[in-house]
């Protein structure tokens, strides 16, 4: 069953950031084993770019192309849900839930308002290329698809930010 979310994910990004924008973004990968070494390290490091996400979408021409991935517990199951519009006050986070959870009772479309520290991951477009979306690139396996498949995903995501410019 996780191959059939993680097919799906995968096929969103392939077929194009058009697609993925009008859609606004790709489905919730609920099947995904929160603590997966790969996927916990995928967060933190996602967590400690933060600086250099908050500084890009500050300086950014349109601001609704970046998303913060947050971890909300619902009374089914706990989630990871993309957010757009992000915004921070204080210790809190908010945005516009950007998909239709599963397991969890908000709404597409619906503000909500978390901890910062429930933040899992970031993401943005700029031009044709996706930055961040540290846990996405985790779940991109080469054996989950064709050889060019695979590597169209991988030419879909900019580099990563070097230490140099998280360095803010």
């Amino acid at each position: 069953m996780t191959w059939v979310f993680v097919i799906a994910f995968l096929v969103l990004v392939v077929i194009g950031f058009n697609y993925l924008r009008a859609m606004s973004m790709p489905i919730t990968l609920t099947s995904v084993d929160p603590n997966d070494p790969e996927i916990l390290q995928a967060s933190a490091d996602a967590v400690r770019t933060l600086p250099y996400f908050w500084s890009k979408r500050d300086a950014a021409i349109n601001p609704d192309d970046y998303f913060i991935k947050i971890r909300v517990v619902g009374e089914k199951k706990p989630e990871a849900i993309w957010i757009s519009h992000p915004s921070m006050e204080g210790d809190m986070v908010s945005g516009i839930v950007d998909q239709t959870p599963a397991f969890i009772d908000v709404k597409e479309g619906e503000r909500i308002t978390v901890k910062a520290a429930d933040i899992c991951d970031w993401m943005y477009t700029e031009g044709d290329k996706m930055h961040g979306n540290y846990v996405g690139r985790v779940l991109t396996k080469p054996q989950a698809m064709s050889k060019r498949q695979f590597e169209a995903v991988q030419n879909s995501f900019a580099p990563l930010p070097t230490d140099e410019e998280t360095a803010i």
